[in-house]
């Protein structure tokens, strides 16, 4: 197999949720064709997926280098936001808030790298910080669905469940193809106390999303017949 045919079966595992699959794909494509440097930035998402956040930021990390060099903007920043993010999954607020300001310095990515920096905040209880980053992300970006989704975060947070359950709303409607963002408007309902329509959310994600019945069929307290 050539090193694109193997990229593109290891994009389709990525998307079937096989990362681990993919990576051991994109590795054997980058052997192929190690001049194509998309290969190594994929293969550090297809890390940063797998949970492996360690040897992904050090794919980010030499993708980021190398694209540097070519002065490519648009992609750097992409790479910045997403090293950031692996970061902050890792547990690393502190790194992953020098790299969402390193972010900052591209225009393309200012919306994603306050994201970035209001979770960061949020982690730390700086709750002003927080908001003032998603209002900042909001003028560049209005209808970004994770500025909503991190507003709410930052709602629930100081246990304000109707702000969060309005702003999860705003991000539903932006972003109505995520069934991670079913999941969490079911929950702030619940928090809410508003039981029927956390078990409505549920219900109606159980029949947009069919391949993950199961999984919203247990957040509404059912089980599936063996």
């Amino acid at each position: 197999n050539d090193g694109r045919t193997l990229a593109a079966l290891a994009r389709a595992r990525t998307h079937q949720g096989m990362a681990n699959m993919a990576i051991d794909l994109y590795r054997r494509a980058i052997q192929l064709e190690p001049g194509l440097n998309l290969l190594h930035l994929n293969l550090a998402r297809a890390l940063a997926a797998a949970g492996k956040h360690e040897e992904a930021v050090a794919a980010f990390r030499a993708f980021a280098a190398t694209v540097g060099r070519q002065g490519d903007s648009q992609l750097l920043s992409s790479v910045f936001v997403e090293m950031g993010n692996t970061l902050f999954d890792r547990g690393d607020t502190g790194q992953a808030a020098e790299v969402f300001q390193a972010a900052l310095a591209h225009p393309e990515s200012q919306a994603q790298a306050r994201i970035g920096l209001a979770k960061v905040s949020i982690t730390r209880s700086d709750y002003s910080a927080a908001n003032n980053h998603l209002e900042r992300a909001f003028e560049a970006e209005p209808r970004n669905a994770d500025v909503w989704h991190t507003w709410s975060m930052l709602a629930a947070e100081q246990g304000k469940w109707g702000d969060a359950v309005t702003r999860m709303e705003h991000a539903l409607k932006l972003r109505a193809d995520d069934p991670e963002l079913w999941i969490q408007m079911g929950r702030c309902y619940r928090k809410a106390g508003r039981n029927e329509d956390a078990d409505k959310t549920f219900a109606t994600a159980c029949d947009r999303f069919p391949e993950q019945q199961a999984r919203f069929l247990w957040l509404r307290g059912i089980k599936l017949a063996q």
